[in-house]
């Protein structure tokens, strides 16, 4: 008779009923003797027989609240099954197991039994973690999620070690609910939760006098957007930041900020989000003044984003391609190895790195556009095409959005080819492109250079 396999587990309160799982091939099985003994001095603490429980090969039986006590050094079990029929089986292997008091995730300013109004459009959310600290169940890593009204995931981060980070969350809309969430698991296991915490935004509108407009602009591949304050008293905050989001997204993206610390002079700032993605995708602006890096009450508006053709860009220098814009060869790349194995039918799949970006082809005719006559500079366009070649190989990240909705933070991967074969003021530049970055994350796109 075969001996039994305890599915492992790793702590248990002993204060508390725990259920032990195993498996056994055989469907007779009805009394589960269990033994643990201390792992210090090797002396058995426990000796039972009881009844099992289950189905087919994986059963359970039950240790009772209070059988060893909670304590920092770990236990040891051994179990041996019985069937109908008398005949026992050898002991199993030995489990190690830790007997902790589940420790406990709180929050500091909310709870989930009852909605806390927050009168500002951003907060800290401070987490405390509870445990007996002679037992060692230390935290091994933690989690915080913001949650909108109907309970889906806007936000989450994930922390490892001991408690070191608070929840900042910003840019909240006003008159609005959301959930936050904190969720740990210890060192041996325990999965902590503090079960979803509402919250709701509520402040007196916003900023007096400040206001931000949005225009898109088609045949330069932009949204221009204009923020205004009037003089009527000093400003007592040191910039102004402009953000921007998707709408029905939660995080902003920071494309400009000015500093305007103690000015008394009216507020007027032009800039523009060069890398909205076009195929009428709707924007939300905001302007935000800010306070010792803190975010005040904000304003905003929304822009749809809408252009024709291709744009290459970077901070300073924006391509347009209306001739002929083509991005092939899309390829997702992740790296992965196939191994086949002499115990197995199917092979095994090892994935040997976190990388996961887009790569393909970009081709376009490029020739002058003289705006101010309304017409091709073919004489200018050699140069023109210089010029352009030039900016493409200088090794540094730029932007290709195209007019369909697609748009990649990318580089310029190896060559790039000139073909005139159709008539020689026709040239076609092609060359392959590399994603290098996520596009709506605004720290690559501060590392890229582009903000």
């Amino acid at each position: 008779m075969a001996k039994p396999i305890i599915s492992k587990f790793s702590v248990i309160d002993a204060t508390r009923e725990n259920i032990v799982r195993y498996t056994c091939y055989d469907d007779t099985i009805n009394e589960v003797e269990y033994i643990i003994y201390d792992n210090a001095s090797g002396n058995i603490i426990v000796d039972q027989t009881v009844k099992t429980s289950g189905s087919s090969s994986v059963r359970m039986f039950m240790l009772p609240a209070n059988l060893v006590h909670n304590r920092l050094l770990p236990y040891y079990l051994k179990i041996a099954v019985t069937n109908q029929s008398g005949k026992k089986s050898d002991f199993s292997d030995a489990v190690l197991f830790y007997c902790h008091e589940k420790p406990v995730l709180t929050f500091v300013d909310v709870e989930a039994r009852a909605e806390k109004t927050i009168p500002f459009p951003a907060f800290s959310f401070n987490v405390e973690y509870k445990n007996i600290e002679e037992e060692g169940e230390t935290l091994n890593l933690y989690k915080y999620q913001l949650y909108d009204s109907d309970k889906t995931l806007l936000h989450e981060e994930i922390y490892h070690g001991s408690i070191s980070h608070a929840f900042n969350v910003e840019s909240l809309d006003n008159n609005k609910v959301y959930y936050v969430r904190a969720v740990g698991e210890t060192v041996n296991g325990y999965v902590l939760d503090t079960d979803f915490c509402a919250f709701r935004i509520e402040y007196d509108g916003q900023l007096q006098k400040l206001e931000i407009m949005a225009e898109n602009e088609k045949r330069e591949g932009r949204i221009k957007l204009t923020v205004t304050k009037s003089a009527d008293e000093p400003n007592n905050f040191d910039s102004i930041r402009v953000k921007r989001r998707e709408v029905g997204k939660y995080d902003w993206i920071t494309i400009y900020e000015k500093k305007i610390k103690s000015s008394v002079e009216p507020i007027l700032i032009v800039c523009y989000d060069k890398f909205a993605r076009g195929r009428k995708t709707k924007y939300q602006y905001m302007a935000v003044p800010v306070v010792d890096e803190i975010e005040q009450v904000y304003t905003s508006t929304s822009a749809v984003s809408d252009f024709d053709g291709a744009w290459l860009m970077d901070k300073d220098i924006s391509y347009y391609v209306g001739l002929e814009p083509a991005v092939t060869n899309i390829t997702r790349n992740q790296e992965a190895s196939v191994e086949t194995t002499l115990g197995s039918k199917y092979p095994i799949v090892f994935y040997g790195s976190e990388a996961n970006y887009y790569s393909g082809n970009f081709s376009g005719v490029i020739i002058k556009w003289d705006r101010a006559n309304d017409a091709f500079d073919f004489d200018g366009s050699i140069d023109y095409r210089e010029t352009f070649i030039n900016w493409l190989t200088n090794k540094k990240p730029k932007v290709l959005k195209m007019y369909d909705g697609r748009a990649w933070l990318m580089n310029v991967n190896g060559n790039v080819s000139y073909s005139d074969d159709d008539h020689p003021d026709k040239v076609e530049i092609s060359f392959d492109f590399v994603e290098t970055g996520d596009l709506n994350n605004g720290d690559n796109m501060k590392n890229a250079g582009l903000i």
